[in-house]
Protein backbone atom coordinates (compact mmCIF):
# COMPACT_ATOMS: atom_id res chain seq x y z
CA UNK A 1 0.00 0.00 0.00
CA UNK A 2 2.88 2.40 0.78
CA UNK A 3 4.30 1.95 -2.74
CA UNK A 4 0.91 2.71 -4.19
CA UNK A 5 0.70 5.93 -2.21
CA UNK A 6 3.98 7.15 -3.71
CA UNK A 7 2.61 7.02 -7.24
CA UNK A 8 1.33 10.16 -8.92
CA UNK A 9 -2.44 9.80 -9.08
CA UNK A 10 -4.28 11.10 -12.12
CA UNK A 11 -7.84 10.10 -11.32
CA UNK A 12 -9.48 13.33 -12.50
CA UNK A 13 -7.72 13.15 -15.88
CA UNK A 14 -9.11 9.62 -16.41
CA UNK A 15 -12.68 10.52 -15.46
CA UNK A 16 -14.09 9.50 -18.85
CA UNK A 17 -12.75 5.95 -18.71
CA UNK A 18 -13.81 5.48 -15.09
CA UNK A 19 -17.30 6.83 -15.76
CA UNK A 20 -17.60 4.35 -18.64
CA UNK A 21 -17.56 1.48 -16.11
CA UNK A 22 -20.64 2.89 -14.39
CA UNK A 23 -22.35 3.63 -17.70
CA UNK A 24 -21.89 0.01 -18.84
CA UNK A 25 -23.39 -1.32 -15.57
CA UNK A 26 -26.33 1.08 -15.85
CA UNK A 27 -26.99 0.12 -19.47
CA UNK A 28 -26.81 -3.59 -18.57
CA UNK A 29 -29.28 -2.97 -15.73
CA UNK A 30 -31.68 -1.11 -18.03
CA UNK A 31 -31.46 -3.96 -20.55
CA UNK A 32 -32.28 -6.50 -17.81
CA UNK A 33 -35.24 -4.42 -16.63
CA UNK A 34 -36.58 -4.29 -20.18
CA UNK A 35 -35.97 -8.01 -20.68
CA UNK A 36 -37.55 -9.06 -17.37
CA UNK A 37 -40.37 -6.51 -17.45
CA UNK A 38 -38.93 -4.23 -14.76
CA UNK A 39 -37.62 -4.87 -11.28
CA UNK A 40 -38.50 -8.03 -9.40
CA UNK A 41 -41.04 -6.25 -7.22
CA UNK A 42 -42.12 -8.16 -4.13
CA UNK A 43 -45.60 -8.23 -2.68
CA UNK A 44 -44.82 -5.19 -0.54
CA UNK A 45 -45.13 -3.15 -3.74
CA UNK A 46 -47.40 -5.23 -5.95
CA UNK A 47 -49.79 -6.58 -3.36
CA UNK A 48 -50.33 -10.21 -2.49
CA UNK A 49 -50.18 -12.47 0.54
CA UNK A 50 -47.58 -13.68 3.00
CA UNK A 51 -48.06 -17.28 4.11
CA UNK A 52 -46.12 -17.99 7.29
CA UNK A 53 -45.62 -21.47 8.71
CA UNK A 54 -44.17 -21.47 12.20
CA UNK A 55 -42.46 -24.63 13.44
CA UNK A 56 -41.23 -24.92 17.02
CA UNK A 57 -38.06 -26.72 15.90
CA UNK A 58 -36.07 -26.50 12.73
CA UNK A 59 -36.68 -29.26 10.19
CA UNK A 60 -33.34 -28.22 8.71
CA UNK A 61 -31.46 -30.34 11.25
CA UNK A 62 -33.39 -33.39 10.08
CA UNK A 63 -32.49 -32.64 6.44
CA UNK A 64 -36.07 -32.07 5.26
CA UNK A 65 -36.11 -28.33 4.66
CA UNK A 66 -35.70 -28.47 0.88
CA UNK A 67 -38.27 -31.24 0.59
CA UNK A 68 -40.60 -29.22 2.82
CA UNK A 69 -40.19 -26.16 0.57
CA UNK A 70 -40.85 -28.18 -2.58
CA UNK A 71 -43.94 -29.93 -1.22
CA UNK A 72 -45.50 -26.77 0.24
CA UNK A 73 -44.77 -24.79 -2.93
CA UNK A 74 -46.37 -27.47 -5.10
CA UNK A 75 -49.40 -27.62 -2.80
CA UNK A 76 -49.83 -23.84 -2.95
CA UNK A 77 -49.60 -23.87 -6.75
CA UNK A 78 -52.16 -26.69 -6.98
CA UNK A 79 -54.50 -24.49 -4.97
CA UNK A 80 -54.44 -21.97 -7.83
CA UNK A 81 -52.02 -19.48 -6.28
CA UNK A 82 -48.79 -18.10 -7.71
CA UNK A 83 -45.64 -18.18 -5.58
CA UNK A 84 -43.66 -15.01 -6.35
CA UNK A 85 -40.37 -15.99 -4.74
CA UNK A 86 -38.58 -18.87 -3.10
CA UNK A 87 -39.30 -19.70 0.53
CA UNK A 88 -37.93 -17.23 3.07
CA UNK A 89 -36.74 -18.32 6.51
CA UNK A 90 -36.39 -16.27 9.68
CA UNK A 91 -35.56 -17.48 13.22
CA UNK A 92 -38.04 -17.41 16.08
CA UNK A 93 -37.14 -15.53 19.24
CA UNK A 94 -35.17 -17.63 21.69
CA UNK A 95 -33.89 -19.92 18.94
CA UNK A 96 -36.85 -22.29 19.34
CA UNK A 97 -37.43 -22.71 15.62
CA UNK A 98 -38.07 -20.91 12.36
CA UNK A 99 -40.83 -19.16 10.47
CA UNK A 100 -41.03 -20.32 6.85
CA UNK A 101 -42.59 -17.70 4.60
CA UNK A 102 -44.11 -18.11 1.13
CA UNK A 103 -45.03 -15.00 -0.86
CA UNK A 104 -48.04 -15.15 -3.17
CA UNK A 105 -49.00 -12.81 -5.99
CA UNK A 106 -52.44 -11.24 -6.13
CA UNK A 107 -53.68 -14.03 -8.40
CA UNK A 108 -56.05 -16.96 -8.14
CA UNK A 109 -56.29 -19.54 -10.95
CA UNK A 110 -54.50 -17.13 -13.29
CA UNK A 111 -56.89 -14.21 -12.56
CA UNK A 112 -55.70 -10.87 -11.18
CA UNK A 113 -57.57 -10.48 -7.89
CA UNK A 114 -56.34 -6.96 -7.17
CA UNK A 115 -58.36 -5.33 -9.95
CA UNK A 116 -61.39 -4.45 -7.80
CA UNK A 117 -62.45 -4.36 -4.18
CA UNK A 118 -64.82 -7.28 -4.74
CA UNK A 119 -62.13 -9.51 -6.21
CA UNK A 120 -59.79 -8.58 -3.36
CA UNK A 121 -62.40 -9.70 -0.86
CA UNK A 122 -62.79 -12.96 -2.78
CA UNK A 123 -59.03 -13.46 -2.63
CA UNK A 124 -58.95 -12.87 1.12
CA UNK A 125 -61.92 -15.17 1.76
CA UNK A 126 -60.40 -17.92 -0.40
CA UNK A 127 -57.23 -17.77 1.66
CA UNK A 128 -58.56 -17.32 5.19
CA UNK A 129 -62.10 -18.66 4.87
CA UNK A 130 -65.36 -17.11 6.02
CA UNK A 131 -65.16 -15.30 9.36
CA UNK A 132 -68.86 -15.94 9.93
CA UNK A 133 -68.43 -19.69 9.50
CA UNK A 134 -65.96 -21.28 11.93
CA UNK A 135 -65.85 -24.48 9.86
CA UNK A 136 -64.68 -22.63 6.75
CA UNK A 137 -60.95 -22.05 7.24
CA UNK A 138 -60.26 -21.60 3.54
CA UNK A 139 -56.92 -22.45 1.99
CA UNK A 140 -55.18 -21.76 5.30
CA UNK A 141 -56.89 -24.76 6.84
CA UNK A 142 -56.01 -26.99 3.88
CA UNK A 143 -52.38 -25.89 4.03
CA UNK A 144 -52.18 -26.53 7.76
CA UNK A 145 -53.45 -30.07 7.20
CA UNK A 146 -50.75 -30.51 4.54
CA UNK A 147 -48.08 -29.31 6.99
CA UNK A 148 -49.36 -31.74 9.61
CA UNK A 149 -49.32 -34.63 7.12
CA UNK A 150 -45.76 -33.80 6.02
CA UNK A 151 -44.42 -33.66 9.57
CA UNK A 152 -46.24 -36.88 10.48
CA UNK A 153 -44.74 -38.69 7.49
CA UNK A 154 -41.23 -37.68 8.61
CA UNK A 155 -41.73 -38.62 12.24
CA UNK A 156 -41.70 -34.98 13.32
CA UNK A 157 -45.29 -34.64 14.43
CA UNK A 158 -44.12 -33.09 17.71
CA UNK A 159 -43.18 -30.00 15.70
CA UNK A 160 -46.80 -29.51 14.64
CA UNK A 161 -48.74 -26.89 16.54
CA UNK A 162 -52.35 -26.04 15.75
CA UNK A 163 -52.56 -22.57 14.23
CA UNK A 164 -48.99 -22.73 12.90
CA UNK A 165 -50.10 -21.30 9.54
CA UNK A 166 -50.82 -17.57 9.29
CA UNK A 167 -51.80 -15.62 6.17
CA UNK A 168 -51.57 -11.84 5.85
CA UNK A 169 -52.89 -10.08 2.74
CA UNK A 170 -51.41 -6.83 1.42
CA UNK A 171 -53.92 -4.85 -0.62
CA UNK A 172 -53.10 -3.39 -4.04
CA UNK A 173 -54.05 0.12 -2.88
CA UNK A 174 -51.77 -0.19 0.15
CA UNK A 175 -48.85 -1.18 -2.07
CA UNK A 176 -49.34 1.90 -4.30
CA UNK A 177 -49.31 4.14 -1.25
CA UNK A 178 -46.14 2.42 -0.08
CA UNK A 179 -44.41 3.10 -3.41
CA UNK A 180 -45.21 6.82 -3.14
CA UNK A 181 -43.95 6.92 0.46
CA UNK A 182 -40.76 5.10 -0.54
CA UNK A 183 -39.94 7.51 -3.36
CA UNK A 184 -40.63 10.47 -1.08
CA UNK A 185 -38.38 9.05 1.66
CA UNK A 186 -35.45 8.60 -0.75
CA UNK A 187 -35.88 12.10 -2.22
CA UNK A 188 -36.02 13.69 1.24
CA UNK A 189 -32.90 11.79 2.32
CA UNK A 190 -30.99 12.99 -0.75
CA UNK A 191 -32.13 16.59 -0.31
CA UNK A 192 -31.21 16.59 3.39
CA UNK A 193 -27.69 15.36 2.60
CA UNK A 194 -27.35 17.91 -0.22
CA UNK A 195 -28.22 20.74 2.18
CA UNK A 196 -25.80 19.37 4.79
CA UNK A 197 -22.87 19.20 2.35
CA UNK A 198 -23.57 22.70 1.02
CA UNK A 199 -23.63 24.12 4.56
CA UNK A 200 -20.49 22.27 5.64
CA UNK A 201 -18.50 22.76 2.45
CA UNK A 202 -19.55 24.58 -0.75
CA UNK A 203 -22.28 24.44 -3.36
CA UNK A 204 -19.96 22.71 -5.84
CA UNK A 205 -19.09 20.07 -3.22
CA UNK A 206 -22.78 19.57 -2.44
CA UNK A 207 -23.75 19.10 -6.08
CA UNK A 208 -20.85 16.70 -6.69
CA UNK A 209 -21.72 14.63 -3.60
CA UNK A 210 -25.40 14.63 -4.57
CA UNK A 211 -24.57 13.30 -8.05
CA UNK A 212 -22.37 10.65 -6.44
CA UNK A 213 -25.26 9.49 -4.25
CA UNK A 214 -27.59 9.35 -7.25
CA UNK A 215 -24.95 7.21 -8.99
CA UNK A 216 -24.77 4.84 -6.01
CA UNK A 217 -28.55 4.39 -5.86
CA UNK A 218 -28.77 3.85 -9.62
CA UNK A 219 -26.00 1.24 -9.55
CA UNK A 220 -27.78 -0.56 -6.67
CA UNK A 221 -31.04 -0.61 -8.63
CA UNK A 222 -29.37 -1.82 -11.83
CA UNK A 223 -27.41 -4.62 -10.13
CA UNK A 224 -30.55 -5.65 -8.27
CA UNK A 225 -32.36 -5.89 -11.59
CA UNK A 226 -29.50 -7.88 -13.15
CA UNK A 227 -29.50 -10.45 -10.33
CA UNK A 228 -33.32 -10.40 -10.00
CA UNK A 229 -33.22 -9.77 -6.26
CA UNK A 230 -36.74 -9.17 -4.85
CA UNK A 231 -37.47 -5.51 -4.17
CA UNK A 232 -39.31 -5.19 -0.87
CA UNK A 233 -39.09 -2.84 2.09
CA UNK A 234 -35.75 -4.39 3.02
CA UNK A 235 -34.31 -3.15 -0.28
CA UNK A 236 -35.46 0.39 0.42
CA UNK A 237 -33.89 0.17 3.87
CA UNK A 238 -30.66 -0.87 2.16
CA UNK A 239 -30.83 2.11 -0.23
CA UNK A 240 -31.32 4.61 2.60
CA UNK A 241 -28.52 2.94 4.58
CA UNK A 242 -26.14 3.31 1.64
CA UNK A 243 -27.14 6.95 1.14
CA UNK A 244 -26.05 7.61 4.70
CA UNK A 245 -22.93 5.45 4.48
CA UNK A 246 -21.62 6.56 1.08
CA UNK A 247 -21.65 10.23 1.98
CA UNK A 248 -18.99 9.52 4.63
CA UNK A 249 -16.41 8.69 1.97
CA UNK A 250 -17.22 11.88 0.07
CA UNK A 251 -16.91 13.90 3.29
CA UNK A 252 -13.41 12.47 3.85
CA UNK A 253 -12.41 13.62 0.35
CA UNK A 254 -13.94 17.08 0.71
CA UNK A 255 -12.39 17.57 4.13
CA UNK A 256 -8.99 17.06 2.53
CA UNK A 257 -9.96 19.37 -0.36
CA UNK A 258 -11.01 22.13 2.06
CA UNK A 259 -7.75 21.67 3.96
CA UNK A 260 -5.79 22.12 0.74
CA UNK A 261 -7.76 25.20 -0.33
CA UNK A 262 -6.94 26.88 2.98
CA UNK A 263 -3.25 25.96 2.85
CA UNK A 264 -0.72 28.42 1.42
CA UNK A 265 1.21 25.46 0.01
CA UNK A 266 -1.61 24.87 -2.52
CA UNK A 267 -2.13 28.52 -3.45
CA UNK A 268 -0.82 27.94 -6.98
CA UNK A 269 -2.26 24.43 -7.38
CA UNK A 270 -5.09 23.80 -9.82
CA UNK A 271 -8.40 22.22 -8.80
CA UNK A 272 -7.37 19.06 -10.63
CA UNK A 273 -4.14 18.81 -8.64
CA UNK A 274 -5.99 19.43 -5.38
CA UNK A 275 -8.60 16.77 -6.18
CA UNK A 276 -5.94 14.20 -7.08
CA UNK A 277 -4.02 15.01 -3.90
CA UNK A 278 -7.19 14.61 -1.80
CA UNK A 279 -7.92 11.23 -3.38
CA UNK A 280 -4.34 10.06 -2.90
CA UNK A 281 -4.22 10.98 0.78
CA UNK A 282 -7.72 9.65 1.56
CA UNK A 283 -7.42 6.38 -0.33
CA UNK A 284 -6.20 4.14 2.51
CA UNK A 285 -8.74 5.46 5.01
CA UNK A 286 -11.68 4.96 2.63
CA UNK A 287 -10.59 1.53 1.37
CA UNK A 288 -9.93 0.16 4.87
CA UNK A 289 -13.28 1.47 6.09
CA UNK A 290 -15.10 -0.16 3.17
CA UNK A 291 -13.12 -3.40 3.45
CA UNK A 292 -13.85 -3.90 7.15
CA UNK A 293 -17.55 -3.30 6.51
CA UNK A 294 -17.58 -5.66 3.51
CA UNK A 295 -16.03 -8.47 5.56
CA UNK A 296 -18.92 -8.30 8.01
CA UNK A 297 -21.70 -8.04 5.44
CA UNK A 298 -20.29 -10.85 3.28
CA UNK A 299 -20.18 -13.04 6.39
CA UNK A 300 -23.85 -12.21 6.97
CA UNK A 301 -24.71 -13.23 3.40
CA UNK A 302 -22.95 -16.56 3.83
CA UNK A 303 -24.36 -17.48 7.22
CA UNK A 304 -27.64 -15.56 7.64
CA UNK A 305 -31.21 -16.49 6.74
CA UNK A 306 -32.71 -15.50 3.38
CA UNK A 307 -34.79 -12.58 4.69
CA UNK A 308 -31.61 -10.84 5.87
CA UNK A 309 -29.82 -11.61 2.60
CA UNK A 310 -32.38 -9.51 0.71
CA UNK A 311 -31.13 -6.57 2.75
CA UNK A 312 -27.41 -7.40 2.77
CA UNK A 313 -26.78 -8.13 -0.93
CA UNK A 314 -27.95 -4.65 -2.09
CA UNK A 315 -25.81 -3.23 0.74
CA UNK A 316 -22.75 -4.89 -0.84
CA UNK A 317 -23.65 -3.36 -4.22
CA UNK A 318 -24.00 0.05 -2.59
CA UNK A 319 -20.75 -0.19 -0.63
CA UNK A 320 -18.72 -0.94 -3.75
CA UNK A 321 -20.56 1.71 -5.80
CA UNK A 322 -20.18 4.30 -3.04
CA UNK A 323 -16.45 3.72 -2.67
CA UNK A 324 -15.97 3.87 -6.44
CA UNK A 325 -17.94 7.10 -6.82
CA UNK A 326 -16.25 8.81 -3.85
CA UNK A 327 -12.75 8.06 -5.17
CA UNK A 328 -13.20 8.11 -8.93
CA UNK A 329 -16.22 10.25 -9.82
CA UNK A 330 -17.20 12.78 -7.16
CA UNK A 331 -13.84 14.66 -7.04
CA UNK A 332 -13.85 14.96 -10.84
CA UNK A 333 -17.39 16.36 -10.74
CA UNK A 334 -16.25 18.86 -8.11
CA UNK A 335 -13.50 20.05 -10.47
CA UNK A 336 -16.02 20.36 -13.33
CA UNK A 337 -18.49 22.37 -11.26
CA UNK A 338 -15.68 24.65 -10.05
CA UNK A 339 -14.79 25.37 -13.68
CA UNK A 340 -18.42 26.16 -14.48
CA UNK A 341 -18.62 28.45 -11.43
CA UNK A 342 -15.44 30.26 -12.47
CA UNK A 343 -16.82 30.87 -15.97
CA UNK A 344 -20.06 32.26 -14.53
CA UNK A 345 -18.10 34.64 -12.27
CA UNK A 346 -16.07 35.87 -15.24
CA UNK A 347 -19.21 36.59 -17.24
CA UNK A 348 -20.71 38.51 -14.31
CA UNK A 349 -17.49 40.46 -13.89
Amino acid sequence: MSKLMKKDFKIVENFGGLALISIMIILAGIFCMLAFGGLNLGIDYEGGAKVEIELTKSIETAGYEREFETEMTDFIKKGGYTVSDKMQKSPLSGGTGFTYEFRLNYELNGKNMGASEQSQQEFIQALNGDNKNADDQGFRGDLEEQVRAFLDSKGLIEEYDEGCVRIAVIGASSSKSLINSTILAIILALIAILVYIIIRFTISSGIAAFCGLLHDVLIMVCLTAMFQIPVNMTFIAAVITIIGYSINASIVIFDKVRECLKSAAFAQASDTEIANYAIKHSLVKILLSTLTTLIMVVALVLYSVSTIQEFIIPIIFGLVAGTFSALCLTPSLWVAYRKIGAKIKKKKA
